[in-house]
């Protein structure tokens, strides 16, 4: 049976995660099935887009799947020894900086991880899965936002995301609006502060903004 695929499937139509048990190997043949499912549900979210989207990547999206496979798997069953656990949650590799159509293709799984890590915390507060788990959400950050750092400083984050090449990333005027409209939806203040988030923000609301998000308009004017 494709438990890594079954699990993403389900993931992605219902919210959930459906655990079969503690299986942290995948087929090749699994993968590419996953792959294959999140090129279709890429294009489904895209239809919503501010067109044209940003082009679907499957290593960010495979990568992100596994990442949350395996996280979602350790919280209930865990037989890996603590030195182990870095093994099993590599970065992404790539040699550029990471691209807004990498953030979005992860952005497919990885938006789930924040619920997995507060239920983590829930089980276990010093879970050392959770640090470990969160540097991925650094990375790639549009996944994190609404979602509170625990183990670092909120400013140590903010600075870490900052030193990201973000005006790379908001070149990209799709990519930035979409990020700007969950910044919203969150209604987080820590990511409205970025300057490019911010500026965006201001001019979407425009002189109303102390309607749409009355935190927002009282934070600039501090």
């Amino acid at each position: 049976m494709s438990y890594f695929s079954k699990t993403i499937e389900h993931l992605r139509h219902y919210e959930e995660v459906f655990l079969f048990g503690n299986l942290l190997s995948i087929s090749e043949k699994e993968k590419e099935s996953v792959i294959d499912l999140l090129s279709i549900e890429y294009k489904i979210e895209s239809v919503e887009h501010p067109q044209p989207s940003p082009v679907f990547d499957a290593k960010a999206a495979l990568w992100a799947a596994q990442t949350v496979y395996i996280a979602a798997q350790l919280i209930l069953y865990r037989e890996t020894d603590v030195k182990d656990l870095p093994s099993l949650f590599p970065s992404f590799e790539d040699e550029n900086k990471i691209t807004a159509s990498q953030m979005l293709s992860a952005d497919l799984c990885l938006r789930f991880l924040p619920a997995i890590l507060i239920q983590a915390q829930t089980i276990d507060p010093e879970d050392e899965l959770i640090a470990l788990v969160e540097k991925h959400l650094i990375d790639f950050h549009y996944s994190a936002i609404g979602y509170g750092f625990r183990f670092h400083e909120k400013e140590d984050v903010k600075t870490l995301v900052s030193h990201s090449d973000l005006e790379l990333l908001f070149n990209d005027k799709i990519f930035l609006q979409l990020y700007a409209d969950r910044v919203f939806e969150k209604k987080d203040l820590n990511f409205a502060s970025f300057p490019f988030i911010n500026e965006k923000l201001k001019s979407d609301f425009g002189m109303y903004a102390h309607q749409f998000w009355k935190e927002f308009e009282l934070n600039k004017q501090q």
